[in-house]
């Protein structure tokens, strides 16, 4: 489909920039690295195992122990000094609901959580399904977008080609297109 395409000219510019894996890995180490967030996400987390599974001894420890493992996955800030604006919590719960929302980082970060729980606590049963319900339980904590009605027009051939066209080009479109091709044949 890519290649049927029209190249689009060098100047046009694209009205949907989804974020790199370098932001969203920027968003994340922000957030990691904020003793509010860190404080609020742990007694949340173990309310919501407490809530859907069992009490888990010294679950606020296990938690903060696994958020210094993703801190210290972080990479280190260069010796700069210079004066950086602080994310406002909206920003940081909007960059959070952006990465809960993407398959792929979801994906990475069960696997990520699982592997880091069983190296220091063993053998977790069904350790993805769990942490993947947890994920989808802070996931439906994300507002929800607003749904404005008006009236659209029908788009030309044109435009729809146009839309084709750019999904197409997405790299990470592709990605998560063709892991879901996979996952149905499979």
């Amino acid at each position: 489909i890519k290649a049927e395409c029209p190249k689009p000219p060098a100047t046009l510019l694209k009205l949907v920039a989804l974020p790199t894996p370098d932001e969203v890995e920027k968003w994340v180490c922000e957030a990691a690295s904020s003793a509010m967030i860190e404080k609020e996400a742990t007694e949340e987390v173990c309310k919501l195992i407490a809530e859907h599974f069992t009490t888990i001894p010294d679950c606020v420890q296990m938690v903060e122990m696994l958020w210094n493992k993703i801190k210290a996955e972080c990479p280190k800030p260069k010796m700069v000094l210079k004066f950086v604006a602080v994310p406002t919590p909206d920003e940081i719960e909007k960059w959070l609901c952006e990465a809960a929302s993407s398959a792929m980082i979801k994906k990475e970060a069960t696997e990520e959580a699982c592997r880091l729980l069983e190296e220091h606590f063993g053998t977790i049963p069904d350790c993805e399904k769990l942490v993947g319900m947890l994920w989808d339980k802070i996931k439906a904590e994300c507002p929800k977008p607003k749904v404005i009605l008006k009236l659209v027009a029908v788009p030309t051939p044109d435009e729809i080609e146009k839309w084709v066209c750019e999904a197409a080009s997405s790299e990470m479109i592709e990605k998560e297109a063709t892991e879901e091709v996979c996952k149905l044949i499979a």
